[in-house]
């Protein structure tokens, strides 16, 4: 699922010239043996394990298949193409609704309201290839496997299918028995496909899912028709599901990177390659005999407007001849889409074979042709095709297409034999399911953005390979989708007021984490959880965004249409009854005030509500109160009087360059840090307050960052005391004038300076380790060893005198927090070649230099090639320039020291402390010299980036071309 985008996506549809290769779909089961390829196109059925038969695609896209009356006896395996196995379990037609905690949800209705959990009066359309083609809808009806006739509604059957629509109706009937079912055939077009979602959407039905997938849906691009239906539908309040694809992490992905020169590629000819590793242009992939490549490729131009072309070419290899060109993709020519997409059977023998992709049409003589950027090709389900190589299986996952859409909950696999109600924890994720999480280059309009967006799929997970009348055991995500979708229908019953987000968060949070969130997205969901939640949340008002906007002073955001007031007692809680999900509240006038505001999820542990206040809002509270929940202040929140705690302990998260102020006394909250340039203002003057009544714990303060002591005058502080996490601001006398809880600090991480008001503001410092060698006129030279004058080369090329050069040593051995201070090791080659070009040891808060953002160097920390160290001692130094500015420390950019009042924390200050009046939030925006971040698109890139380049290191250290 894509965060939502900020533009309304254009309709361009699947256009461009469409090859005999060019448009495939997939039914997302997992099973049915390879098709054939067609002369108008080709057909692929599967995104389940279930299959049992042959099919052949005939040219007008016909399936061939057998009649199917009813579940034949579960063999113990069953032979796939190309001798791929599954095993059957013969788990029962009711064995995911238990691995889905239904029974007890359907429990906890009748005790609640007295009713039965059943999907009454709610509705469901289901798109897949057919329903009742093979005519098995009666017997099933009689059988109890679907609901009576008068409640099935076939709006387009399928010409041609294997009824997979049937099968996905029995497992929402398992699970909500008394819902209405619509059924749509998505396997005519993509257009129809579209049309399909709009109709059921017109239709009435609360719920849509799909297990179909068009393998010319873009990769890159939040576009196409089938996207722009889900999210039209889901605008109007429909909640969707898909299944998430069978296409484990079978792809390869990277930044097309051409080889200087172009390269001969056997058979093709001199053309722009791109670089697999260190000059090569081959990617192993292993063929099992006569293998199938079904595969699309992809590249980051826009549908519509594409101006490259990409090919790849297939390669054997041995000893005595070298590579030899055994086949060769293109799509003929110059297509307005960025798409490749191939279909064929390869007459080769098992073995490892090589891939290389090309520009078709580039030259040689055109020089240094504009590349495509980002390109993947991923190899689709029925494919007995392998990526082995270097690049295998690294970058953003094998979900694709409107799986990605706005507001669609992919969904992964969990296999319902290896789930808590089957004595399994964690959950299981089937190894075919698609691992995640997709990524968009490019707007609705073709438009590359500025950073790329991570889409978050899969979102969640359900089971699959439970029994029905099609399939003896129905696997695959195909299966998981409409389970996960049942669910929904029961906690709409329970609460029908809920939104299609919070519909997504109550999932989300109901689930049982797997192993990893690639492949599971938040993990196995449970309806117990999440009916229990619509439950509470029924019971009293909540924030309905039905105003047409997130405006807080609209009326009709609220189910009471009652807009909270100054007088007005908010409350943000699932315990006590007022559901949320995450809080997105944006205020309409310059100062928005309520007499008191709660934001609690008291004794039901499945719910943890998050307030969220934008950027640039400003809510003012009289009294707020926080437990079992958290709040982000993105923007500015004022609590004129105490931080009064709740039903347990809470959390108030300040964002970078945010103010959090309170007035009064602290409650044992947690108050965290979450960014840099981050301010929390305490504006009591009570000393009584200021010496005992600071309970809150604060955590993650680290440079940038400032506490705000505007009740007590910096004139009257003379030091800064530290045992443990407790921080002490003393007099001149010794006597202690303010007493903060403050985890990982230390007498030299912590400084304090006048703040503008003339209260006192503590800061936090940062530096480089003994060792590190800067780059001067004079070349590399350890940073111990500058002298007073020595000119250091700046990022923009100047040569910068150095004017001071401070330093301190820290026993880590007897630090309280010694993971505050350990140096952070970023390895040689990281971030890029030779970048740095020596392993570089910073302290955790020292900012390296990326794009315009200071990232400290704690942020990259990736466990991989980004370490912290263990080290009993360390001496950290800093440089000071004219100015803050970039220098180069082991060819990596990094700050310079900017004295922010922070001078007196090294051995060799040289003198009192210096304070600075103008030290402030302002100071440090006016007069760095970059963007200060922590989290974000651009730290994750980076690090990302980095842990990606230790994969391929290691794998180019274990695997040798021929």
């Amino acid at each position: 699922m894509r965060p939502d985008k900020v533009k309304t996506i254009t309709p361009a549809g699947q256009t461009g010239q469409i090859s005999p290769y060019n448009e495939v779909f997939s039914d997302l089961t997992h099973g049915g043996a390879k098709p054939t390829l067609a002369a108008s196109g080709s057909l692929n059925v599967g995104f389940d394990l279930s299959a049992n038969f042959s099919h052949a695609v005939a040219f007008d896209l016909g399936v061939i298949l057998p009649q199917v009356l009813s579940p034949p006896a579960p063999p113990t395996a069953h032979a796939l193409v190309a001798g791929a196995v599954n095993a059957y379990y013969g788990y029962g037609y009711q064995s995911s609704a238990a691995a889905l905690a239904v029974p007890a949800a359907v429990n906890e209705f009748a005790a609640a309201t007295g009713g039965v959990l059943n999907g009454a009066g709610l509705k469901i359309g289901i798109l897949s290839d057919s329903f009742n083609l093979l005519g098995g809808e009666q017997a099933a009806i009689n059988g109890g496997y679907l609901p009576a006739a008068s409640m099935i509604h076939i709006i387009s059957e399928g010409a041609t299918g294997r009824d997979e629509g049937m099968a996905m109706a029995e497992l929402v009937h398992a699970i909500a028995p008394s819902a209405q079912i619509y059924f749509y055939t998505a396997t005519n077009s993509p257009s129809d496909f579209a049309n399909g979602i709009t109709t059921l959407g017109s239709l009435g039905c609360n719920v849509i899912v799909d297990d179909v997938s068009w393998s010319n849906e873009p990769f890159y691009q939040n576009t196409g028709t089938i996207t722009q239906a889900i999210e039209n539908v889901v605008a109007s309040g429909v909640n969707y599901f898909t299944a998430a694809g069978n296409g484990s992490n079978n792809y390869y992905e990277a930044a097309f990177n051409p080889i200087s020169g172009g390269f001969n590629l056997p058979g093709i000819g001199t053309v722009m390659t791109n670089n697999v590793l260190n000059g090569s242009p081959y990617e192993a992939v292993s063929l099992q005999n006569n293998a199938v490549l079904d595969f699309t490729m992809e590249w980051t131009q826009p549908f519509g407007a594409n101006t490259y072309d990409l090919g790849a070419g297939l390669f054997s290899y041995n000893a005595a001849t070298g590579y030899t060109l055994v086949d060769n993709f293109t799509t003929g020519g110059l297509t307005s889409d960025p798409v490749l997409n191939v279909q064929t059977t390869e007459t080769l023998s098992a073995g490892t074979y090589y891939l290389a992709f090309y520009e078709t049409n580039s030259q040689l003589v055109h020089g240094a042709a504009v590349t495509p950027g980002e390109f993947k090709f991923i190899f689709l389900q029925d494919s007995t095709a392998t990526f082995t190589g270097v690049g295998a299986g690294i970058g953003s996952g094998a979900v694709f297409g409107h799986a990605l859409a706005v507001g669609a909950n992919a969904v992964a696999a969990v296999a319902v034999g290896q789930t808590p109600s089957q004595g399994v924890t964690p959950p299981v994720v089937q190894t075919f399911s698609s691992y995640g999480t997709g990524k968009t280059y490019l707007d609705a309009g073709g438009t590359l953005l500025a950073t790329p967006v991570v889409d978050h799929a899969p979102v969640f997970a359900a089971p699959d390979g439970s029994a029905t009348t099609v399939f003896t055991n129905f696997f695959g995500t195909s299966a998981a989708a409409p389970n996960a979708a049942a669910v929904s229908l029961l906690v709409l019953q329970a609460d029908s007021r809920l939104l299609t987000t919070q519909m997504t968060y109550v999932l989300e949070r109901s689930a049982i984490s797997t192993a990893s969130t690639i492949n599971g997205g938040a993990g196995l969901i449970q309806a117990s959880t999440a009916v229990a939640e619509a439950i509470t949340a029924a019971s009293t008002p909540i924030w309905t965004a039905q105003g047409g906007s997130n405006l807080w002073s609209l009326a009709a955001n609220w189910s009471d249409n009652l807009v909270p007031g100054s007088t007005s007692a908010v409350q943000i809680t699932d315990g006590l009854g007022l559901f949320t999900g995450t809080y997105a509240v944006v205020d309409n006038i310059a100062f928005d005030k309520i007499s008191t505001l709660l934001v609690d999820g008291g004794t039901f542990t499945g719910a943890i509500p998050a307030f969220t206040i934008q950027s640039a809002d400003t809510l003012a509270t009289g009294t707020l109160g926080v437990g079992n929940a958290s709040i982000d202040v993105l923007g500015t929140l004022l609590d004129s009087g105490a931080l009064l705690g709740g039903s347990g302990t809470g959390t108030v998260v300040i964002g970078p360059q945010s103010e959090f102020l309170v007035a009064g006394a602290l409650a044992s909250d947690h108050i965290d840090f979450s960014g840099t340039s981050s301010v929390f203002i305490l504006s009591t003057s009570s000393s009584a307050t200021l010496q005992s009544g600071l309970n809150a714990t604060i955590s993650n303060f680290q440079a940038g960052d400032t506490i705000d002591l505007t009740g007590l005058a910096a004139s009257a502080v003379s030091s800064v005391h530290v045992v443990g996490s407790t921080v002490l601001l003393e007099s001149t006398s010794g006597s202690t004038l303010a007493k903060l809880d403050i985890t990982g600090q230390s007498p030299t991480s912590l400084s304090f300076a006048a703040a503008s008001g003339g209260g006192t503001a503590l800061t936090s410092n940062a530096c480089f380790c003994g060792g590190t060698r800067i780059l001067t006129v004079r070349g590399e030279i350890a940073v111990e060893n500058l002298n007073i004058g020595d000119e250091v080369i700046s990022l923009n090329g100047d040569a910068l005198p150095v004017r001071w050069i401070g330093y301190r040593r820290l026993d880590i051995s007897r630090h309280a927090s010694p993971d505050k201070v350990k140096p952070i090791c970023i390895q040689a080659g990281a971030l890029a070649d030779d970048v740095p070009c020596r392993d570089l040891w910073l302290s955790p808060d020292h900012a390296i230099y990326h794009g315009g953002f200071l990232i400290p160097a704690k942020a990259l920390v990736n466990g991989a090639n980004i370490v912290q160290l263990n080290r009993t001692h360390v001496t950290y130094y800093h440089v000071e320039l004219d100015l803050h500015a970039v220098l180069f420390a082991e060819r990596l950019p990094a700050e310079s020291y900017l004295d922010t009042g922070n001078r007196d924390c090294f051995e060799n200050s040289g003198g009192a402390l210096q304070l600075h009046p103008d030290f402030a939030q302002a100071f440090r925006e006016q007069n760095s010299c970059g963007i200060f971040a922590e989290t974000g698109p651009v730290v994750a890139s980076l690090r990302d980036r980095a842990r990606a380049r230790q994969k391929l290191a290691v794998a180019a250290r274990r695997y040798r071309y021929p």
